[in-house]
């Protein structure tokens, strides 16, 4: 027998913007700043159903993607219950996507993790913030591998990649700064920014990235 509503999917996006895998990621990648959750009823294309319910909220300037997505987890448990109740009632209309509207979330791997500094402030801050857990952005520090976790936005400008200070470690982009706060060396454990410069000699001045 048929399911009276049909198939509901829970979607990690406002749709039909950012349908595929990782809606998620690609909303802080791309630094938006409101993201949200859709039910939508399900059909043979991806993420292509009617619209029932969406619910909407904004994203942190420093949240990541892996904070944003235990959010929308709780937001999402809430849809669904509101979506059944009022499918029940019949007090919900189906809405047809705006094709128009429509986007598609390009495939994470490690391959998007290398942090290029000639990049704007902006942009490497949120590629530190998408990436995170996985599969996290990762620069190089005297030759050696590194993940950066977190990253603040700062206003001080210099060469792209060049350590403008390091205490705190900031290091400058194409447009604006970054400070480093959290990073992982290579076999080594995730550990606050300064306890890294305690075991390594870094001077204002220095290139990373290379």
């Amino acid at each position: 027998e048929a399911a009276k509503y049909g198939c509901i999917n829970i979607h990690g996006s406002i749709l039909p913007k950012y349908r595929g895998a990782a809606p998620i990621q690609q909303s802080v990648l791309n630094g938006d700043k409101i993201t949200g959750v859709t039910t939508m009823q399900m059909d043979t294309g991806i993420d292509t159903g009617d619209i029932l319910l969406v619910k909407k909220t904004e994203i942190a300037e420093n949240e990541t993607s892996g904070e944003l997505f235990d959010r929308l987890a709780e937001l999402g448990g809430e849809l669904i219950v509101e979506t059944l109740s009022l499918l029940e009632q019949n007090r919900i209309t189906p809405q047809k996507q705006d094709e128009s509207l429509a986007t598609h979330t390009s495939k994470i791997d490690k391959s998007c993790c290398p942090i290029d500094f000639t990049k704007s402030a902006f942009e490497v801050h949120n590629q530190v913030r998408g990436l995170n857990p996985w599969p996290v952005a990762t620069t190089k520090i005297d030759g050696k591998n590194v993940k950066v976790y977190s990253t603040r936005l700062c206003n001080k400008s210099a060469e792209a990649g060049m350590i403008i200070s390091v205490k705190p470690l900031i290091v400058a982009c194409g447009e604006g700064s970054v400070e480093i706060c959290e990073l992982q060396p290579e076999g080594k454990k995730r550990m606050p920014a300064q306890a890294f410069i305690a075991g390594h000699k870094l001077n204002v001045g220095d290139k990373i990235g290379i």
